[in-house]
C-alpha cells in the first residue's frame, strides 16, 4: 500500500497517521508492504510537539483511525518466538518528500 502520513516523530522513528477512511486503515493493516510518504516539514522532535493536533482529533465527534506506526508489525509468543507481519505489514518503507519551491 502507498499512503501519506501526517507526522513523523524523530525521537522514536514513529509515523502518525490520522484518517476516517476505512480504505486507509485496511491499506495499512492488510498489505504485505506499506510505503509511507511524509513531507519533511511534518517531522517533529517528539510527540509533545503534535499534542495540539492529537487534541483536535480527540475533540472531533466523528470516528477516526489514528495510528502510531514504528516499523513493520511484530509480535512474539510466550516462548519469545518473533513473528513479523502478523498484525500488519511485513515491510515498512518511508519516502521523505521535499517541498518543491515555485
Amino acid at each position: 500500500s502507498l499512503t501519506w502520513v501526517d507526522y513523523g516523530i524523530a525521537e522514536t522513528g514513529s509515523l502518525m497517521l490520522a484518517s476516517d477512511s476505512e480504505d486507509i486503515r485496511m491499506a495499512t493493516m492488510l498489505a504485505k508492504i506499506h510505503v509511507a510518504m511524509l513531507p519533511i516539514a511534518k517531522i517533529r522532535l517528539n510527540t509533545e510537539q503534535i499534542e495540539a493536533e492529537l487534541d483536535e482529533i480527540l475533540k472531533n465527534n466523528s470516528p477516526s483511525y489514528t495510528a502510531f506506526i514504528t516499523g513493520p508489525s511484530r509480535t512474539a509468543d510466550i516462548e519469545r518466538v518473533l513473528a513479523i507481519g502478523v498484525h500488519g505489514p511485513v515491510e515498512l518503507h518511508l519516502l521523505l518528500i521535499k517541498e518543491m519551491k515555485s
